[in-house]
Order: structure tokens, then C-alpha cells, then sequence
């Protein structure tokens, strides 16, 4: 990690939806670091949310609702993750150790058109089949490339703003709290997996509720390994960080 000369003392997510949440975060803690991996190193909040906002324009373009993510517990991840509910969308976060059938049909229940993920992870999973999913891949080094210095311009402009004018920029200040902010999966032990929508507040009444019983320091350092498709693993040991100002590093 950076050496930090001052560092904001963790606090409860403020807001009453994710996007809210995050970049509400993103303007108090600036230039702080937010996350790191073996891949992309260690972001600050200002290029998280910078990454966030550039991926978002292009996940926007993509129809449907609902947009799959294959990933593991990295800070692409998260990047995804936060640019698809910047975006409008629905993050379903698949589980691709149940194999090809369940992975389809988490497809299909879910009308995902679209299933982003990444070479690198996917060179790790050669001995993964996905079925008829392959067809609606969208890799992420693919999709970075054709990203133009003038839309990362574009992107980086508008992280200036502060949380209220984006929210109204990107037309999410009427979201409510009680719309749907992922859908996770069950692991499918009883007949086929369940999907389970979760609401804005439902995670972040639970992270405020967890952040008030733990007595967390400006130097903690959480550590995300399990992957986001995992109900724990996506809010607390991915966004519950993130969102409460404190470093993770992913593994």
C-alpha cells in the first residue's frame, strides 16, 4: 500500500442506495486507497471511481436489465459490479463451479443477454465448460480496448462532480431503496439453484448494522477471497470495504 501520511477513520455507508453509497464514500476519501490485487495493483477511490464511470457508459449500451458477471474476487470485479448499478443495471453474479446446465439456466432465468468476465480469469478455467454461455461473453480486455481517450476524458470530467449532481447526471436520483441491486444464487443443494434478488437496503442495512458492532481502524486492511457470487463474499468482503472506507485487498 501507498504510505499515507492521514487517513480517514472508517464510517457507516451513508445513502439509501449503492451508487449513493459509493460515491458519497469516493468524495471523502479522494485520493485514499480503496482496494488492491495482483493485477491492477492498488486504486484509489478517485480511479475507482473514474474505472467505475468509464465501464458504465459502455455496460449501458448493452440491452436488458440485467447484466452477468463471471469473475473472482478481485478489483475488476468490483469495478463491474459498481459500473453496472451506475449504469441502471442489475449485477447476477454467476457461479461457474456448478458447470454448464445450472450456469445456462441461471442465464436464462435471469434474461442476462450479455456475461462479462476476463481472459485472465478464463485461462485459469480451462477445465470449466459453460455451455451455451460462450456465445454471450463479453471480455473485459476486449471491451477496455475499444474505449477511446476521449470517453476515459469524458469519464474523468465527470468524476469531478460531487455524489448529488452525478446521481442526477446519471438519472439515479430517483432510485429507490427497495429496487434490486444484485441477484445471487443459491449453491443448487435442493434441485436447481434459486435466484435471490437483494434490494439496495437489504445490503446496506446489514453492512451499517455489521460496521456497528466491530470497532474498525483507519490502518485495517480487510482481505476479500471469496468470490462475489458468494452472498458473504459480495457485500462483506467486496463492497462492505469499499463502501465504508476501508483498504482490501483482494486474493
Amino acid at each position: 500500500w501507498p504510505h499515507e501520511t492521514k487517513r480517514i477513520i472508517p464510517e457507516l455507508p451513508t445513502g439509501i442506495t449503492i451508487p449513493e453509497a459509493f460515491l458519497r464514500i469516493c468524495d471523502r476519501m479522494g485520493h485514499a486507497p480503496a482496494c488492491g490485487d495482483d493485477v491492477l495493483g492498488v486504486l484509489s477511490y478517485k480511479k475507482l471511481k473514474i474505472a467505475a464511470l468509464v465501464f458504465s457508459k459502455e455496460i449501458k449500451k448493452i440491452k436488458g436489465k440485467h447484466i452477468g458477471i463471471l469473475l473472482p474476487a478481485s478489483s475488476a470485479a468490483y469495478i463491474l459490479i459498481l459500473a453496472s448499478l451506475l449504469a441502471g443495471k442489475v449485477p447476477v453474479m454467476l457461479n461457474w463451479t456448478l458447470g454448464p446446465r445450472y450456469l445456462n439456466y441461471m442465464v436464462e432465468l435471469t434474461g442476462v443477454k450479455k456475461v462479462l468476465t476476463s481472459w485472465k480469469f478464463l485461462e485459469r478455467l480451462n477445465q470449466v465448460e459453460f455451455g451455451d454461455l460462450t456465445k454471450d461473453i463479453v471480455i473485459l480486455e476486449d471491451l477496455k480496448e475499444k474505449i477511446s481517450k476521449w470517453k476515459k476524458l469524458k469519464a474523468l470530467r465527470l468524476s469531478w462532480k460531487k455524489a448529488k449532481p452525478l446521481l442526477r447526471k446519471l438519472k439515479l436520483h430517483k432510485q429507490s431503496e427497495n429496487e434490486n441491486a444484485v441477484i445471487l444464487f443459491t449453491s443448487g443443494t435442493e434441485a436447481k439453484p434459486k435466484g435471490v434478488p437483494l434490494t439496495h437496503k437489504n445490503i446496506l442495512a446489514d453492512q451499517r448494522a455489521a460496521m456497528q458492532t466491530v470497532e474498525l481502524k483507519y490502518s485495517d486492511v480487510m482481505l476479500g477471497c471469496l468470490p462475489p457470487f458468494h452472498s458473504f463474499g459480495f457485500s462483506v468482503a467486496g463492497l462492505f470495504p469499499i463502501l465504508g472506507g476501508i483498504k482490501i485487498a483482494f486474493s
